[in-house]
C-alpha cells in the first residue's frame, strides 16, 4: 500500500511539474505583454550580496536599434555597455573604450529580458508558470546560461518589467525596467 501511495504521489508531482511548463506564446499571455514593447527606457538595478546589509543600487537607461544594444549606467558611476552584434564594449566616464570578453548569448539574453522578447528567452530557458500573477519563472537550459542565474523571475505589470536574477551563493539582483515610447529620449 505504501508503494502505491508513493507511486501516486510521484505521478502527481511529475504531472504538476509538466503542467507548469509554458510555451513562449503562453508565457507572453501570462505576462500580458503588449505586441510591441518599447526598445528603450530606464532601469533601476539593486544588487544584493549575502555579506552586505544594503543593496548596491544603480540606475540608467537602455536602447536597442537595428545596429546595437546599449546599457548605460548613469549612477553611481557612469558606464556604458554597447553590443554591436559582434563585440561587447565598455565605455567609462572618461570615454575610454574597452572590448569585453563576454559571450554573445549573455547579451542576447539581457536584451531579451529588458525588451520582453519571450521567444528569444525560450531558446535559452525553460519557461514555467508561477503562483504570482503576470510572472514567469525562467530556468536555464544549459550550463552557460546558469552562469547568469540559477533562475530568473520575470514579471510585467503597470508597463514595468521586473526581473529578479537568483544567483549562486544566495546573492540576487532585482532590475526594474521602465520602457517608454520610441520618440522620447531615454536620457531624461
Amino acid at each position: 500500500m505504501l508503494k502505491l501511495i508513493t507511486f501516486i504521489s510521484l505521478v502527481f508531482l511529475l504531472f504538476n511539474a509538466q503542467a507548469t511548463t509554458l510555451t513562449a506564446e503562453q508565457a507572453s499571455k501570462v505576462l500580458n505583454l503588449p505586441n510591441t514593447l518599447a526598445k528603450q527606457g530606464k532601469f533601476e538595478q539593486k544588487k544584493y550580496f549575502k555579506v552586505l546589509s544594503v543593496p548596491f543600487v544603480s540606475a540608467g537607461h537602455y536602447q536597442q536599434d537595428a545596429e546595437q544594444f546599449i546599457w548605460a549606467t548613469q549612477t553611481p558611476v557612469p558606464t556604458t555597455l554597447t553590443f554591436d552584434g559582434q563585440n561587447l564594449w565598455q565605455i567609462d566616464a572618461n570615454g575610454q573604450r574597452t572590448q569585453l570578453p563576454l559571450s554573445e548569448s549573455f547579451i542576447r539574453v539581457i536584451n531579451a529580458l529588458v525588451t520582453g522578447d519571450i521567444l528569444t528567452l525560450s531558446s535559452y530557458f525553460k519557461l514555467s508558470a508561477t503562483e504570482q500573477s503576470q510572472c514567469v519563472l525562467l530556468a536555464p537550459i544549459d550550463k552557460q546560461m546558469s552562469m547568469i542565474a540559477d533562475t530568473i523571475l520575470l514579471c510585467h505589470a503597470n508597463n514595468m518589467l521586473s526581473i529578479r536574477l537568483n544567483e549562486p551563493n544566495d546573492n540576487y539582483t532585482e532590475i526594474n525596467v521602465f520602457p517608454h515610447a520610441e520618440n522620447s529620449s531615454p536620457k531624461e
